[in-house]
């Protein structure tokens, strides 16, 4: 399982990615290290992701709905005051529609340390601003890539319910599954070229 990287948040309590590149990758080869043979290991990714809260920052400035840094409440889990519990996991699916509706307060923006994109909302009952990070084909590209080249037996996704498989989905959530089941491809070396 290559997610769920901020359940226990030790430093700085802010909206971060959910299965960031370099713990991924560091994750993995600390299994490779203790002898395990990439026979025996499957890379576990999320095809969901969190939507944060932004709070007020140690000097009680609130954020703008364009704000970087997303503070965030401290919620205590096994010993660490930080987690990502101050988050509501959400579907990929669920994500992409909001961006689609234009509910985003900022663009889809890549984290190049991470390999993860997040954006911001400004909810609009509350007024509150939201930071959501999740990965996206292109992010879970860079994820199945690393499998294939460490040689891991597999990936697994958790779960599958995050995508749309219903036939009445409009032509763009069509889109996004197709999208999620062709970044797999990476892994197994039969990835579509597009010209």
């Amino acid at each position: 399982m290559s997610y769920d990287q901020q359940a226990q948040v030790f430093g700085r309590c802010v909206a971060a990615a959910n299965s960031p590149l370099p713990q991924v990758a560091k994750g993995v080869q600390q299994y490779l290290d203790l002898g395990i043979p990439p026979s025996k290991l499957i890379l576990g990714v999320a095809w969901y992701g969190y939507d944060y809260p932004c709070q007020p920052d140690g000097r009680g400035v609130r954020p703008t709905p364009d704000t970087d840094l997303c503070v965030l409440q401290p919620v205590e889990y096994r010993g660490a005051m930080c987690s990502d519990a101050a988050g509501v996991q959400r579907n990929f699916r669920e994500f992409m529609s909001e961006l689609r509706a234009g509910r985003n307060s900022t663009a889809l923006t890549w984290d190049p340390l991470a390999a993860s994109p997040h954006f911001n909302y400004v909810d609009r009952f509350s007024g509150q601003v939201h930071q959501v990070w999740f990965e996206t084909p292109g992010s879970l590209a860079l994820r199945y890539r690393l499998a294939r080249d460490l040689g891991l037996v597999g990936i697994g996704t958790w779960n599958l319910g995050a995508v749309e498989h219903s036939g009445a989905a409009g032509p763009e959530a069509r889109a996004d599954t197709a999208a999620m089941w062709e970044a797999v491809r990476v892994f197994t070396g039969t990835a579509t070229r597009r010209s």
